[in-house]
């Protein structure tokens, strides 16, 4: 029993040290303040460049208006559109279809309550003949995709990945827009051992998003500080865990889940990046790890506030952070350069 206790000690040291090590090894770095501005708090629940990264594409959802374009140079609020309701050009609880390049100027949203896809395009949205009934095409959703919680990202012309809730935990699954098959994908791949989700099942929240270039994808587990790396046939290519547990002789039903306050909370995807934000315990300070999609830990970038919302332009370089605040009726929008 004692050499047991010992090994399986051992053990666990050898994996804190490991987990450590890949951290420490990993450069960190400041990115430079280009600008910032304040503008009204529409309370902004996603945010990504479209237009060939000239506008902040944002969905929120207490202002009048449920879609703001925001100029990516001045950060200024350039365009506001799409009243609520449940008329083809209005919105009830849109969220965005999240792809990593542009393949034309649309956007595509996702209504969580009316099984809609409505989908924009934004070529004309700043013509002086702009009416959002003439950019706002409504279709409806396959059934597969009702119940979906977060996440609707394509990977390829023909296959989303999703997120969905099943019963009290999450589930990520693939659906195949031509055969209409669904797969269920074994995100615990990772892992040594399956968390018990029955006992603790906010601990399986987690988001999926991908590379439409490499045909890559990532689930990042928000509350166990964790990312896999998968290719398209469902096979893990890398997996962080960034923080061990406590021994696992005395918490065997925790083992490889984190009980750190430190959590990821936001992420973007582009072709060649992967950027996950985390929140560091008892600061007012955010972390936004870079990987590539081989799972490569590149850089971490050092921000200065609590970030809730980001987005990157990869090409240029360029990082645009949202702070959390409470209460506020206003926000800032940091505009960064960063270097990798």
């Amino acid at each position: 029993m004692f050499f047991y206790v010992a090994a399986t000690t051992i053990l666990w040291l050898l994996l804190l040290s490991c987990s450590r090590n890949i951290r420490n090894e990993v450069t960190h770095i400041s990115p430079k303040l280009l600008t910032t501005n304040e503008i009204e708090n529409p309370c902004l629940v996603s945010m990504s460049l479209k237009l060939n990264y000239s506008y902040l594409f944002c969905i929120t959802n207490c202002a009048k208006k449920y879609v703001w374009l925001i100029d990516a140079n001045t950060l200024k609020v350039a365009k506001q559109f799409g009243n609520k309701g449940l008329a083809r050009a209005e919105f009830e609880m849109p969220i965005e279809v999240k792809i990593s390049q542009e393949i034309d100027s649309s956007v595509s949203l996702y209504e969580l309550n009316l099984q809609r896809v409505k989908k924009i395009d934004l070529s004309n949205v700043f013509s002086s003949s702009f009416n959002e009934w003439n950019v706002i095409t409504d279709s409806v959703a396959d059934n597969a995709l009702f119940g979906i919680m977060d996440d609707i990202t394509i990977i390829t012309d023909s296959l989303l990945l999703c997120q969905k809730q099943a019963g009290d935990n999450y589930q990520i699954f693939s659906y195949n827009t031509y055969t209409k098959k669904i797969s269920i994908i074994d995100q615990y791949k990772g892992f040594d051992k399956k968390p018990l989700l029955s006992r603790i099942s906010w601990f399986s929240r987690c988001n999926v998003t991908s590379s439409y270039k490499e045909k890559r994808y990532a689930i990042i587990f928000k509350y166990l500080n964790s990312v896999s790396f998968y290719d398209l046939n469902n096979n893990l290519i890398k997996h962080h865990s960034f923080e061990q547990v406590k021994p696992p002789e005395t918490y065997e039903e925790y083992n490889n889940m984190t009980t750190s306050a430190n959590y990821f909370n936001y992420y973007y995807a582009t072709d060649n990046f992967l950027f996950v934000s985390r929140l560091i315990n008892n600061s007012d300070r955010s972390e936004i790890l870079c990987f590539d999609w081989n799972g490569n830990l590149l850089k971490i970038l050092d921000i200065d506030h609590k970030v809730v919302l980001f987005a990157v332009n990869d090409q240029s370089f360029e990082l645009y952070t949202i702070p959390r605040l409470v209460g506020s009726s206003t926000i800032k929008i940091y505009k960064f350069n960063y270097s990798l």
